[in-house]
């Protein structure tokens, strides 16, 4: 069997979390809130997890300031899906909204 995406030495491959900012009259609203930068160094390692931003930010702070805005400045926050990983990124996602 061929594989599109070869494994790692610890059989793991590369995934990603995608998120969608929309920028609505009303609001920004993003649409799932990624990783975040809750879960600890062995949780990382164990999952190859590449979330780190610049000065402690996330990835997704690190695009949203590419985009000229600021956690802060997203009204609404809509996840598809909820499950241990991604919960972890909506507290920091609605502190940072406040």
């Amino acid at each position: 069997m061929q594989r599109r995406i070869p494994a790692d030495e610890r059989n793991r491959i590369p995934l990603a979390l995608r998120c969608l900012l929309v920028e609505h009259d009303d609001g920004l609203v993003l649409v799932d809130t990624g990783l975040g930068n809750k879960e600890d160094d062995k949780f990382k390692d164990i999952y190859g997890v590449a979330n780190d931003g610049k000065d402690g930010r996330t990835q997704l702070e690190d695009a949203l300031a590419e985009l000229g805005y600021a956690p802060g400045d997203v009204r609404w926050v809509i996840d598809s899906h909820l499950h241990s990983i991604t919960r972890a990124a909506i507290p920091t996602a609605i502190r940072r909204a406040a």
